[in-house]
């Protein structure tokens, strides 16, 4: 194989991986946050924050070494499962959103209408 064939595919992977690093993100905040798991005091609790948050930290700089355009356009991808996520809640009964879940939504649909209008505009090319 030569590596003028071999050069579309190792971008489409490394696109592919920066799809990722949104959601292990939320992951591990969430691992964090959450906790409905732990006996009050338990030991394992305070060592999951720890590599939580280390956690956090690595995903955060990941993000910002994979640059705003793949994260821009990860978020194209992202906002329409939010449609998903708000038909599967109605079909149980449960409320659309927290406070919290509205503002990350929020943040995501506004940034895939940004990188749909750059896309759309050539101030990000693919």
């Amino acid at each position: 194989m030569s590596t003028a064939s071999a050069a579309p595919a190792a971008g489409a992977q490394e696109k592919s991986h920066q799809l990722s690093l949104l959601p292990l993100i939320a992951l591990v905040v969430g691992s964090m946050i959450g906790g409905e798991t732990y006996e009050r005091g338990g030991a394992g609790r305070n060592r999951d924050i720890v590599v939580g948050g280390l956690a956090t930290i690595y995903g955060v700089w990941l993000c910002y070494a994979a640059g705003p355009k793949y994260l821009l356009l990860t978020t194209i991808l992202f906002a329409p499962a939010t449609v998903i996520y708000m038909l599967a809640r109605r079909e149980r009964g449960e409320r659309m959103f927290t406070a919290g879940e509205l503002a990350i939504a929020a943040l995501v649909t506004a940034a895939a209408l940004y990188a749909i209008y750059e896309l759309l505009t050539g101030g990000i090319s693919v």
